[in-house]
């Protein structure tokens, strides 16, 4: 019972998300996109990194258009507000959104719709290479779905078609990380992958030991931590 709320965390997780299954319900699939907003503006602290560290350099020439791409979008929710911010501060951008499973490209196609600035793709992030470069690339919650080898993969891909600076947020793996999503999915998420999911998430997270030792290359990438149990990587602004 124990191992239940506060289980074993010395390594990650390798367990597949039952989201990540093509098998997978897709009615409760498309609850747990919907609820993946409210996890996001809760928890992630994506909308407050993307402010910090690319909407702020944006602001120092509101005469460019900048182009933006979302890996692993999910719902589109973080791309639907980094759209509004913009289209409010007067920034012109162009935001691509892609996810590599079709059933959600279906859904976030349909939610993007009267956003004309934002085109939702299908597509694997390991083939960037079919895209141009993009100002800014970012990912919420993407790095964790993948095994260890494949970490170190996307980010020099990744690395080598971003412009300016790319943003990798995910989740920093503890018990107590694992707790708080326990107590909060049980009262918060019903009928849908989230719950299990999210905890599963945690289990697949990273220590800061951990995530410092994918960015093999350059020195100007860093590892820093965030709360509520956050944990991104980033890279100093490429002139």
């Amino acid at each position: 019972m124990l191992s239940y709320f506060w289980p074993d965390m010395k390594e990650r997780s390798s367990e597949i998300e039952l989201m990540d299954l093509t098998s997978s319900d897709q009615e409760k699939l498309h609850t747990t996109l919907k609820q993946f907003e409210f996890i996001n503006l809760l928890l992630s602290r994506s909308r407050y990194l993307i402010k910090k560290n690319i909407i702020s350099d944006m602001l120092k020439n509101r005469s460019a258009k900048y182009t933006f791409l979302d890996i692993g979008s999910g719902g589109c929710d973080i791309a639907i507000w980094l759209c509004k911010q913009c289209m409010k501060k007067g920034i012109k951008i162009h935001i691509t959104c892609i996810d590599r499973d079709v059933r959600a490209v279906r859904y976030s196609t349909e939610k993007c719709k009267s956003y004309k600035d934002i085109n939702v793709m299908q597509l694997d992030a390991f083939d960037l290479d079919d895209l141009d470069d993009f100002d800014y690339i970012f990912s919420n919650h993407f790095l964790h779905h993948l095994s260890d080898d494949k970490i170190g993969e996307i980010i020099r891909i990744v690395d080598r078609k971003t412009k300016k600076r790319f943003l990798f947020n995910d989740i920093r793996r503890s018990r107590l990380a694992f707790l708080g999503f326990t107590i909060f999915g049980s009262i918060f998420l019903h009928n849908s992958f989230s719950y299990s999911d999210g905890r599963l998430s945690v289990k697949k997270g990273f220590t800061m030991e951990e995530f410092r030792k994918y960015p093999t290359s350059p020195s100007s990438i860093k590892v820093n931590k965030i709360n509520p149990s956050r944990i991104y990587i980033i890279n100093d602004i490429k002139v």
